[in-house]
């Protein structure tokens, strides 16, 4: 059959790419680019979509090319579908999480993890990269807005001590990822928050958490190495409660959210 003249390359918009050649839309979803099924794909380039999926990007428009000449999605070796994986402190001093958004609330049902899907999809329409840490234990919410139906893996804690013999490290729980690259994990624990220190090549006293439990959120980031401040709320879920690490050098107990930017300041 004829093929389209067309140039493809990095910096091919999705969404129009798609538009002019159809079969583009299969070549990336063979990749686990599904990014032709969503939103994000108006402003997203190849480039950027494999870039926030962790691939590389020759061998997506190399398949692209071919599907282009000769009509059909070509075979894709399981190594080109593979993410790269980053070894703790390959990008050290550049890798950084640059921003953390918390959203919380003391009452069920009032719309947290709506707020925080939406938020998350916008921060990635425009180009970043996104985690969301859910700490909800009771409901698969945020799983459910983002279409995810399998478990999370586990993998090995590169920074964990040497097991004794004839016993297993801890594993790290790898966060999910939606079809948009954004980063999920329902589990807030001192491993947690290593796996994620390591992933972002960033150090622990780096790092802070904010949060109105002592359990779930100011204990596992102490235990982690990050600083921790506890912004307290009325009604306090009894499994929450613990005593506060009033004595810790890294742990602050702030009044209101509104006293959170000056503490980061003053810890920065």
């Amino acid at each position: 059959m004829p093929h389209l003249e067309m140039e493809i390359g990095p910096q091919s918009n999705i969404a129009e790419l798609v538009r002019d050649l159809p079969i583009a839309a299969e070549v990336l979803g063979k990749f686990g680019l599904h990014c032709a099924g969503c939103g994000v794909n108006k402003y997203e380039t190849i480039e950027q979509g494999a870039k926030a999926h962790g691939l590389r990007i020759e061998p997506i428009i190399a398949a692209l090319v071919q599907a282009r000449l000769s009509g059909f999605v070509p075979n894709i070796s399981n190594e080109d579908r593979i993410p790269l994986r980053r070894a703790p402190g390959e990008f050290k001093r550049h890798g950084k999480i640059k921003h953390v958004v918390p959203i919380m609330s003391g009452k069920g049902g009032v719309g947290k993890s709506l707020v925080t899907a939406l938020v998350a999809l916008g921060l990635r329409r425009r180009n970043l990269r996104v985690g969301i840490l859910d700490a909800d234990i009771t409901g698969p919410s945020i799983p459910k807005l983002f279409g995810l139906r399998t478990p999370l893996l586990l993998e090995v804690d590169p920074n964990a001590k040497p097991a004794p013999q004839g016993a297993s490290a801890p594993p790290l729980m790898v966060p999910a990822q939606s079809r948009t690259a954004i980063e999920i994990v329902s589990d807030k624990t001192a491993d947690s928050f290593r796996r994620l220190f390591a992933r972002h090549a960033v150090a622990s006293e780096c790092c802070a958490m904010a949060g109105d439990s002592i359990r779930s959120d100011v204990l596992p980031a102490l235990e982690a190495g990050a600083w921790a401040a506890l912004v307290p709320h009325d009604i306090v879920w009894f499994y929450e409660r613990a005593v506060p690490p009033a004595q810790h050098p890294r742990f602050t107990h702030l009044q209101a959210f509104t006293d959170l930017p000056a503490w980061i300041d003053a810890i920065a």
